[in-house]
C-alpha cells in the first residue's frame, strides 16, 4: 500500500522523472489500482509524459504477462479502456494525449446499415430474388401422409 501512495504522490507532483524511476524499481505494481486513479489524475492534469510512462508500464509489466485473446488479457484491456473512457469525459484532450491514448480511446460507431442499391449485396445473394425459376412452391416436393400408398 505504501508503494501506491508513493506512486500517487509522484504523479501529483507531475514529475515524470520521479514516476519513471519509481516504476523502474517496482515491477509488480498494478497501475490500474484504485479504479485507475493514477491515469485519471495524469490525464486530467494533461501530463502527457506521465500518461505515456504509465501506459508503457501497463503494457510491458501487466498486459505482457498474458497471451493475447485470453480472458486475463482481454479483461485488463477492457479495464484500461473503461478507465480512459471515464477519465476523458470532461477533458479536452490535446493531440499528443490523443495520440498516446488512441489504442484505448472509444471509437466512433460506424453506420452499419446496408445500402440496398449496392450491387455487391445483390450479387452475393444477400437479397434473394423471388423471381427465380429454381424456387419451388411450398409443399411442392412434400409427400403428404394421405398421398403415401
Amino acid at each position: 500500500m505504501k508503494d501506491y501512495i508513493e506512486l500517487g504522490n509522484r504523479i501529483s507532483w507531475e514529475d515524470n522523472n520521479l514516476v519513471t524511476k519509481f516504476l523502474l524499481l517496482n515491477k509488480n505494481l498494478d497501475v490500474l489500482h484504485d479504479n485507475g486513479s493514477y491515469f485519471i489524475r495524469a490525464i486530467e492534469s494533461n501530463s502527457y509524459d506521465i500518461v505515456n510512462t504509465l501506459l508503457e508500464y501497463f503494457e510491458s509489466n501487466q498486459l505482457s504477462k498474458y497471451e493475447p485473446r485470453t480472458y486475463e488479457y482481454s479483461s485488463l484491456k477492457k479495464k484500461m479502456y473503461d478507465i480512459v473512457k471515464l477519465s476523458i469525459e470532461d477533458v479536452d484532450l490535446t493531440k499528443e494525449m490523443q495520440k498516446i491514448l488512441t489504442p484505448y480511446l472509444p471509437q466512433e460507431e460506424e453506420d452499419y446499415q446496408l445500402d440496398l442499391n449496392d450491387p455487391l449485396i445483390t450479387e452475393n445473394n444477400l437479397i434473394p430474388s423471388y423471381e427465380s425459376s429454381e424456387r419451388t412452391q411450398i409443399g411442392e416436393n412434400y409427400d403428404y401422409p394421405d398421398q403415401i400408398s
